[in-house]
């Protein structure tokens, strides 16, 4: 059997995994195996769900060299011991998991919040925030679609955000803010730019602007070292920013070979419950992008530039 043994140690992106486990699949692989030690919990889940994409087995342990040594598999193979029963809710493809033994958090479901659009309830938000701290990810609604955010300085979290979202370093992900005063530590703004930005927030605009040395490399345009900025004009997320303390990194959620954002959270939780660690449902979203404008030019005294127009009225912006 040829597997992909320890695929967290190669320190891949999530591109690269993504290309890594593709090839794979292509030449005949078989399985992947996922070892005790090795991976976190989100690990499990996130090359769980690769494999069942590819019609891997998976195995939590050494369990592909000698299947008979040991009770923790949880792939497809031949002489399964007797002590392991089916568990179809958490590999659906022919998978098996032990009695015992197991980490908690693979067999999880995400947890599902339902908030009051005008008037979230804070107990609920708590609980997402909670779980954003410890390295979650949780799909929220914002002013244009729902996104998948994470926090912005969990490395793990960034990396399973991408792999979820199945995008490489070179897109760009999103720094929501709740407020313009969170502005100077993660991008250089002057006079200009500052005025153009207290027109937009809050509000469906996405701004580009030159990321500060507080933005980690991973997070920013790997080349023009630039960041995307929002400040949403959303309650229940203005809230999750504010009981979070800190501004969070999102991506819109767009499902991998799709072109349209996803807006209902009963589709998003039947779709993604097992590879979020939260779901919060506010109802639906406007459905249209934010309108992208990137101020940079600004800073060496030339024009912004529209490169979207979305939501975000531009005429507004003076624009």
């Amino acid at each position: 059997m040829a597997v992909i043994a320890h695929p967290a140690r190669y320190k891949l992106t999530a591109n690269e995994e993504y290309a890594l486990f593709s090839e794979f699949k292509a030449h005949g692989g078989q399985g992947v195996e996922v070892v005790t030690g090795s991976h976190s919990a989100a690990e499990y889940i996130t090359y769980g769900a690769m494999a069942q994409e590819f019609g891997l087995a998976a195995s939590r342990g050494s369990d592909f060299h000698s299947p008979d040594e040991s009770h923790t598999d949880l792939g497809a193979l031949p002489l399964l011991p007797g002590t392991l029963t089916p568990c179809g809710s958490c590999w659906p493809r022919g998978c098996a998991r032990p009695s015992d033994n197991y980490p908690e958090a693979l067999a999880a479901m995400a947890q599902y919040f339902e908030v009051h659009p005008e008037n979230p309830q804070p107990r609920l938000l708590k609980q997402a925030a909670a779980l954003l701290q410890k390295g979650g990810i949780v799909a929220v609604p914002t002013d244009s679609s729902y996104a998948l955010v994470c926090h912005l300085d969990d490395k793990d979290a960034v990396d399973r955000l991408r792999r979820i979202r199945q995008v490489d370093d070179k897109h760009h992900l999103t720094l929501l803010c709740r407020d313009l005063s969170e502005l100077a530590n993660y991008a250089r703004v002057d006079n200009r730019q500052y005025r153009l930005l207290k027109l937009g927030t809050p509000g469906p605009y996405t701004f580009i602007l030159e990321a500060t040395k507080e933005v980690p490399r991973r997070v920013s345009h790997p080349s023009r070292k630039t960041i995307g900025l929002r400040v949403p004009d959303r309650k229940g997320l203005q809230l999750l920013l504010e009981l979070h303390g800190a501004p969070l990194l999102a991506t819109t959620l767009i499902p991998a070979g799709e072109t349209e954002p996803l807006n209902d959270p009963q589709e998003i939780r039947e779709r993604y419950e097992k590879l979020l660690d939260a779901i919060v449902d506010a109802g639906a979203c406007p459905l249209e992008p934010t309108t992208v404008i990137d101020l940079t030019p600004m800073g060496n005294g030339g024009d912004p530039e529209v490169l979207r127009e979305g939501r975000g009225s531009v005429q507004a912006l003076g624009l």
